[in-house]
């Protein structure tokens, strides 16, 4: 009896301390950890608020809900729905805090950098009480955010991470193994993101994998250069992680993005931020140039990038490689006027940083320029390129552009000098040739050096020095310029002599340099065949019958030859680039009254180079220049306007320069070949040590030995050319190949004379004619004959001229419009009828 008194009262005992403890579990625990959580928090300078909290004293359980903290003046930190957690009952008698498992719900954590770096809004540090050990055997986190917003570059940057999900394993803040865990979430702007590896958090450490899946690349982009234009499109990539000591390593990186506008890019390597040197190769493809619009000066209207090469991040970030742009077009900002285009641009040797853009050899296809002198002096280009335009960022220094050497082909330069009264405008096609040392820095001139043609049938070449970003304070420059249009400078030419320029030509040889603002010119002019036009009203023209000092000035072949001298100080508020002109108008004048009189050349005197039956070509050459097909172009309406006329083309040549030249060029053919060059081209480029090798190469093994060749290259100071005439007298002569070459010259002229609309029945070619080389080149010498070929293309004497034409037309051969004029286009068209029906329309 009294064991089962004991027993009871046991009982009872136990029951008091179980409902005692259920009620501590159940009603005063809950009070107890709102309270510590929120003590906690408050020592950190954080305000937590819980919307309840529920304690299960035999599960050992706690659930928050409507988790809420904020920072110093209420600004929101971070939210939860709810968090659970389940202690394990080891807990009651170990030093440390066992979670069984812990699930966080729902929540959203907002990070902010300012100017003074990144910031959870709290302000203080709490108590040092070294706190508790924590192991959490399995945590969940369901549906979380974070957002990011960096106020720290400019433009404000932001980044969403929603829909996360994360699951670990044996998270301990106790020194232990690693947890590992499963990340993933969904970026608000789109995409993807997902991670595998593993924390600690004592010391605080991770490794693993991450990787980014059709991710927005505007994103991404306003994250590496905030202040530019959002570039829409995809990017996905992945990398290994380690992070240490404070310190983030990436490694086995592979990023790919895909603009919208075209083009892509890939990125590969590896990045830790406290090696001595980090990078990621680079590949891109097709890329519109618009996407580098913050990183350029003048606005790019068009064009796209290929590029491979490294891409440096640290001790600072810059890009070395390959580089390839199609389709550029530059233009000036504002006004979009064309600066520069291009069909294709390629250099195996570019260096980019922030401040400075470097590249080697350029090779550009069909490039287009437009240069411009401003009316204040300075040149467009400069302008555009070295800022200083309100469009800076403040950064103390402008951008620097260089590079080593351009060389172009097929291109089209527009030139216009506004500095001056009445502007002068021209343009250069076909340009070919180079620039050395370009750049935009003080200072620093270019050498120019360009070939080109200039109207129909005129030619440029350009050499010089020019200092771009100071040009009236340094430039040196010799222009050569040959056949050009009269009729092109009609607004300067009315000006100051009253009259307009009908037609004819002007070579010249124009020579300036500026220093510090002087300017000293001196320019050798030819006119050729010049015909004024009608006489215009202009205040301040010259008052002196031109006409009468044009025909005086005249030789016997139609030319008149000037030279002015031009001296003058730019930047003095007195000069006048008028002034100057009038006073080379008053010496031509006085050469007037000094010149003796000469008669207007007929209808074959006064050609391009004299006489115009002397169709002139380069050594070793059978093709028509320029020049030469304006000769042959007046030939031909000469023979127009005298129908009974015949014509005999006598070729010549000179047996030692077309021999030489013909030598000279087999040598070059055959170095081009050995040095995979290219053969079509007449001049190699000997600078290339690859050409250069084979020349010598070939030296040794037909003109001598090693020691000669060593002498010849100490004593020639043009040791290309030496070593190319000595292989050239190896090559076999062949005195009969002159002479084929001049009927090729002959057949040359003959047969652009047919294109022109000559009947070939009034061209004969003649026997080749032995000529000794002048000024010009050797001369095809023309013989106008009596006789009437092209009566053999006349119609019927029954037939009307129109209704011939008529009858062609209806036959398919182009006759012309019908006016009844036995032109070039209908005999034409007869002798075509002719040949398909074998007699004349009925």
């Amino acid at each position: 009896m009294h064991v089962t008194r004991w027993a009871l009262r046991a009982v009872a005992a136990a029951a008091v301390l179980v409902a005692l403890y259920a009620a501590a579990g159940w009603w005063l625990a809950p009070r107890f950890v709102r309270d510590a959580l929120v003590e906690q928090a408050a020592a950190r300078g954080l305000e937590l608020r819980l919307a309840r909290v529920r304690t299960h004293p035999f599960a050992l359980a706690v659930e928050l809900q409507g988790i809420e903290v904020t920072g110093e003046g209420g600004k929101p930190f971070a939210t939860a729905a709810s968090l659970g957690a389940d202690l394990a009952w080891a807990s009651l008698w170990r030093d440390a805090w066992i979670v069984e498992r812990a699930e966080l719900r729902e929540p959203s954590v907002e990070f902010e950098a300012g100017a003074s770096g990144w910031g959870t809004g709290g302000g203080r540090q709490g108590s040092q009480d070294e706190p508790p050990s924590i192991l959490v055997r399995r945590l969940v986190v369901a549906s979380g955010t974070i957002h990011v917003r960096d106020r720290s570059r400019g433009a404000p940057v932001e980044v969403t991470l929603e829909q996360i999900h994360l699951s670990m394993q044996g998270l301990s803040t106790g020194a232990a193994q690693p947890a590992p865990y499963e990340l993933s979430a969904a970026l608000a702007a789109g995409g993807s993101l997902r991670s595998q590896g593993a924390l600690s958090l004592e010391p605080l450490a991770a490794h693993g994998r991450l990787s980014v899946d059709a991710a927005s690349l505007a994103k991404v982009w306003r994250l590496a250069a905030p202040a530019s234009e959002p570039v829409p499109g995809m990017v996905e990539g992945s990398a290994t992680y380690a992070y240490e000591q404070g310190s983030l390593a990436l490694r086995d990186i592979a990023l790919r993005a895909e603009p919208q506008a075209g083009g892509s890019i890939a990125a590969g390597g590896s990045y830790a931020p406290d090696a001595e040197s980090a990078s990621l190769e680079l590949r891109a493809e097709g890329l519109p140039v618009s996407l580098a619009q913050r990183f350029l000066r003048p606005k790019a209207a068009s064009g796209a990038l290929s590029s491979e090469g490294t891409l440096q991040l640290a001790p600072a970030i810059a890009y070395s490689g390959s580089l390839r742009v199609r389709d550029l077009r530059l233009v000036e900002r504002g006004s979009d006027a064309l600066l520069l285009a291009w069909k294709d641009a390629r250099t195996a040797s570019i260096r980019v940083s922030a401040d400075a853009l470097q590249l080697g050899e350029v090779t550009v296809e069909a490039p287009e320029a437009r240069l411009v002198v401003e009316e204040g002096g300075a040149f467009n280009f400069a302008r555009a390129f070295a800022g200083g335009d309100g469009d800076s960022e403040g950064d103390g220094g402008a951008f620097r552009a260089a590079l080593e050497r351009l060389r172009v082909s097929g291109g089209t330069l527009h030139f216009a000098d506004r500095s001056l009264e009445n502007p002068f405008e021209v343009t250069i096609v076909a340009l070919a040739g180079g620039v050395a040392g370009f750049s935009t820095g003080a200072g620093d001139p270019a050498r120019v050096q360009l070939n080109g043609r200039v109207q129909p049938y005129g030619t440029a070449r350009i050499r010089g020095t020019i200092d771009l970003d100071a040009p009236t304070s340094l430039a040196d420059f010799t222009a050569r310029l040959r056949n050009l249009r009269l009729d092109a400078f009609n607004p300067y030419v009315a000006k100051f002599a009253g009259y307009r320029i009908a037609s004819g030509r002007v070579s010249a040889e124009l020579r300036y340099e500026l220093r510090e603002g002087r300017l000293v010119g001196d320019n050798a002019l030819v006119f050729e065949e010049m015909r004024l036009g009608e006489k215009v009203k202009s205040e301040g023209a010259l008052d002196v019958p031109l006409e009468l000092a044009v025909a005086l000035l005249a030789d016997a072949q139609g030319r008149i030859a000037l030279d002015i001298p031009v001296s003058g100080n730019l930047r003095d508020p007195q000069f006048d680039f008028g002034a100057i002109v009038a006073k080379a108008v008053g010496n031509m004048l006085r050469k007037i009254v000094t010149a003796p009189f000469r008669a207007l050349a007929g209808l074959l005197g006064g050609g391009r180079g004299g006489d115009p039956g002397r169709i002139s070509f380069a050594p070793g050459a059978a093709t028509l220049s320029p020049p030469a097909e304006e000769d042959v172009a007046r030939v031909a309406r000469m023979l127009e306007k005298r129908p009974r006329l015949a014509l005999t083309v006598r070729g010549g040549f000179d047996p030692e320069r077309d021999l030489g030249a013909l030598r000279a060029r087999t040598v070059r053919a055959e170095i081009a070949a050995r040095a995979g060059a290219d053969a079509a081209k007449d001049v190699l480029d000997f600078a290339d040590p690859k050409v250069l090798q084979v020349a010598e190469r070939l030296y040794l093994e037909r003109v001598g030995n090693r020691l000669e060749l060593q002498k010849l290259r100490e004593s020639e100071p043009r040791y290309a050319r030496a070593l190319v005439e000595r292989l050239a007298a190896t090559v076999p002569a062949d005195k009969s190949s002159v002479e084929t070459l001049a009927r090729a010259r002959a057949d040359a002229v003959r047969a652009e004379l047919i294109a022109l609309g000559v009947d070939g029945a009034r061209v004969r070619v003649g026997d080749p004619r032995q000529k000794a080389a002048g000024e010009e080149g050797i001369g095809t010498d023309l013989a106008l004959a009596a006789g009437s070929p092209q009566m053999e293309a006349a119609p019927a004497q029954d037939l009307d001229i129109r209704e011939l034409q008529r009858k062609l037309n209806a036959a398919g051969h182009e006759a012309g419009p019908v006016d009844g004029i036995l032109g070039p286009k209908t005999r034409a068209a007869l002798r075509a009828y002719r040949e398909v029906h074998g007699r004349d329309p009925r």
